[in-house]
């Protein structure tokens, strides 16, 4: 009887395949069989993402590492990196989508150059570098005129000199008219740092600054991080890993105005606790875990009226990602309770398990500012695979924190080839990177994110399969529904979906005016809505009408779904989350359930953001949503 009774399930399982079948393909064309209309994202909608800024910067038959990148705020790129042991500086052509040399090649035997550039097209260009001799290792500096090069002389001349990792700034800290250049380098285990004198001296007199090695004497000094910050910019940082015995050390200090002190200032330090002293200093909370890569950034979050330092550094094994920036303690005045503290956990570890990626080992950190929202590229090695990622700070509220990642996919030119030394830069309104690639460095790129402008975004999840319908199948059919309810539940919708748009703006998101969602691919659009800022409500667009929306409902209040052709959204479950008025995210939490027309397509995940001042992204991808075409039966007991 058993199996009599599992034969009858199986001529039941096979009638209902054959009627479903019947019912899905009778009305099409010549009972064509078609296959599920697959969405090419890279066709029918812009990645978003980063792009690539034309080929690689240095020829093909060259070999480059180590770059340096500077985007002024009316768009110009420079990069700087070595190439066949010279430095050269390139300049993108948008206009051909090339990179043009600047000038001749510098030095003979030159490495880990620095480059920077003034805010004004006008501006001079400055760059330092290593230059290696067969007994010394010397800090070259030169300053673009023309097109031509001009030597800065040498930091620190002498047949034995050891110097190396040049960090280069132009701040305004001697006259508040001219932003002149300062340079700072590791040298026999110090740090060392020097400014130009003066401007009419275009930087061939320099003046040594201060002595770090005096706030941690014991201490083995490498790679320092330089930039100014402050009001007008005017106050030099410092920031550097080190060693002392077994601890290992990250230290931060800004220059005071001192006329009895080398160059007219003193270095203060400045720890996670106010007033540290010495090794007390230490920024990172555990002096036995390995600790270095420390970058330096300056920037101002929404409603901070002054930039203030951001230092980033990769710490413990693996590697993990910190950034702190400063607190001002109670008091503006009193620098003595000025304290670093962390932004948030760490940042690969939270970017990468939030997108639903693994995690492999964090390094090389690079951070820097656009608009008002901090950013930070880093290399993560999986399976032995650098691979480069950049991620953003999308809720700044202390405590809140939270890191989200500009790109799901890592941004190495070729995915086999590992990526090294990203350097992070801006124009006020886009992220660059520049970055080394290949296991010789062979190549160097730079990229910025899609799309560029002050607006972006991306989706959770951005990757969603769903079998709804063939769970309904074979839950409905099997022991005992019979036929008619089984093909009741093919033309049910699917249970609801939660997407999430996360739309992100650089001047905070109070500018931004709407964000449009869409779920379609090219041959039919099965959800299309968008929230209007201003009157905190949701439209969604009627399929069978283009153009035409319906609802004009609070998202969250108790009213009825908004429902269409294609799906439903369930405007009572929605939320609309902003994460304080000093983040530059908006989030909104999308909830659909998709009908039968949708089923066996792969549609793309897309938004589009208007914002303030008339302008918008256009729609570009953010992921997938596909409505499997597989059919999962039970196993028929025996």
């Amino acid at each position: 009887m058993k199996g009599y009774r599992s034969l009858l399930h199986m001529l039941l399982i096979a009638t209902v395949l054959t009627v479903t079948c019947l019912l899905l393909f009778a009305n099409q064309p010549g009972a064509r069989v078609l296959a599920a209309p697959v969405v090419n994202l890279d066709d029918e909608l812009p990645q978003g993402g980063f792009v690539a800024d034309g080929p690689r910067v240095n020829p093909a038959t060259t070999q480059g590492a180590t770059p340096a990148l500077v985007v002024q705020p009316q768009g110009d790129i420079w990069s700087a990196f070595s190439q066949d042991h010279q430095i050269v500086v390139t300049k993108f052509d948008r206009t051909s989508q090339t990179w043009r040399q600047q000038g001749s090649a510098l030095g003979t035997a030159g490495s880990n150059p620095a480059l920077a550039v003034g805010a004004a097209a006008t501006e001079t260009a400055w760059i330092a570098w290593t230059e290696t001799t067969t007994a010394a290792k010397q800090i070259m500096t030169a300053y673009f005129v023309g097109n031509t090069w001009q030597s800065g002389g040498a930091l620190n001349p002498g047949a034995a000199a050891a110097g190396d990792h040049a960090a280069l700034a132009l701040g305004a800290a001697v006259t508040a008219a001219t932003p002149l250049p300062w340079v700072a380098w590791d040298e026999t285990n110090q740090i060392r740092v020097k400014r130009a004198i003066s401007d009419s001296a275009a930087g061939s007199e320099w003046s040594a600054v201060g002595d770090p090695a005096a706030l941690v004497p014991a201490a083995l000094a490498s790679k320092p991080a330089l930039a100014f910050s402050g009001s007008g910019n005017a106050t030099p940082w410092l920031a550097w890993p080190a060693q002392a015995g077994a601890s290992h050390l990250i230290l931060a200090a800004r220059a005071i105005a001192d006329t009895a002190a080398p160059g007219g200032f003193h270095w203060q330090p400045v720890g996670r606790v106010a007033a540290c002293d010495q090794a007390a200093c230490n920024l990172q909370a555990d002096a036995q875990q390995p600790a270095g890569d420390v970058a330096l950034a300056s920037g101002a979050l929404l409603g901070e009226a002054s930039p203030a330092p951001w230092i980033a550094f990769a710490t413990g094994d693996p590697g993990q990602i910190q950034v702190l920036h400063l607190d001002n303690g109670a008091t503006l005045a009193d620098l003595t309770d000025d304290r670093f503290i962390p932004a948030g956990v760490a940042v690969n570890t939270q970017c990468l398990t939030d997108a639903g990626l693994t995690t492999g080992a964090g390094s090389q950190p690079a951070i820097y500012f656009v608009g008002n929202a901090p950013h930070v590229a880093w290399i993560e090695t999986r399976n032995g695979v650098g691979q480069l990622f950049v991620c953003h700070l999308a809720d700044a509220r202390p405590g809140q924190e939270r890191w989200d990642l500009d790109t799901l996919f890592p941004i190495n030119h070729a995915s086999p080839a590992t990526a090294a030394a990203p350097a992070l830069s801006s124009d006020g309104n886009t992220p660059y990177v520049a970055w080394q690639e290949g296991a010789a460095q062979s190549s160097i790129f730079v990229a910025h994110r899609y799309p560029a402008g002050p607006a972006w975004g991306r989706n959770y999840p951005p990757f969603i399969r769903t079998i709804s319908w063939s769970r309904n199948f074979v839950g409905r059919a099997w022991p005992d529904e019979g036929i008619g309810r089984a093909i009741e539940a093919m033309s049910a919708s699917t249970k609801p979906l939660t997407l999430t748009t996360s739309c992100n703006h650089a001047a905070g998101w109070e500018h931004i005016k709407e964000i449009h969602f869409k779920v379609a691919n090219d041959q039919m659009i099965a959800f299309y809505g968008k929230y209007v800022a201003a009157e905190d409500k949701v439209y969604v667009e009627d399929p069978d009408h283009p153009g035409v929306f319906l609802g004009g409902v609070q998202p969250g209040s108790a009213q009825s779904p908004i429902d269409t052709a294609n799906a439903t959204l369930y405007v009572d479950a929605m939320r609309v989350r902003a994460h304080g008025s000093s983040s530059p995210a908006l989030d909104i939490d999308w909830i659909i359930s998709f009908k039968e027309p949708t089923m066996f397509q792969d549609l793309a995940q897309a938004i589009n953001i208007l914002y303030d001042d008339g302008q918008s992204t256009g729609f570009f991808a953010t992921g997938a949503l596909s409505f499997d075409y597989r059919l999962y039966l039970p196993t028929v007991n025996q």
